[in-house]
């Protein structure tokens, strides 16, 4: 029963702690270290997970539309915001994890999420390249919405398109 204890005490506890530790270490010789102990709120956000929630400004502070859009084009990422802003908390997270693969802002919020137009009938995402391709035209922002959605719940389906 011993050893088991301290098999279970040496992984769940020793060895992430000595990773940490040399996280630590190299923080301090790039002059980090000090400024962490310093300001630990500022840098909290980086190292612990599951602060605050994730709003729909900060996904639409994300995404990078193509600088030439068409009136089409424009329409649907038109479509995109007003989809997000009316969004609850757990379709942003579906949201995210359908274009990064993640329930987070990618990057710890420094990323990008690109946004596309193709001339295609499927939503579809790169998660690994933070990439969102979307048809070039959709009746109304009912119909995009509900694709979207649905695209979104296709959870644990790679590759998914709809």
């Amino acid at each position: 029963m011993r050893v088991i204890r301290n098999l279970i005490v040496h992984d769940a506890i020793a060895k992430p702690k000595m990773v940490l530790d040399q996280l630590r270490e190299g923080l301090k010789t790039l002059g980090f270290g000090r400024r962490m102990e310093l300001y630990p709120d500022i840098f909290k956000e980086l190292f612990v997970a599951g602060g605050k929630e994730v709003t729909a400004d900060d996904i639409k502070c994300q995404l990078q539309f193509p600088s030439d859009l068409n009136q089409n084009d424009e329409n649907i990422k038109e479509y995109m915001l007003k989809f997000l802003k009316d969004a609850s908390v757990e379709e942003l997270k579906s949201f995210l994890v359908f274009a990064t693969g993640s329930p987070s802002l990618p990057e710890f919020g420094l990323g990008v999420i690109q946004i596309e137009f193709k001339d295609t009938e499927s939503i579809f995402s790169s998660a690994c390249a933070f990439r969102i391709t979307l048809p070039r035209s959709f009746p109304d922002q009912d119909t995009f919405s509900s694709a979207l959605k649905a695209v979104c719940k296709s959870k644990g389906k790679a590759f998914s398109s709809i």
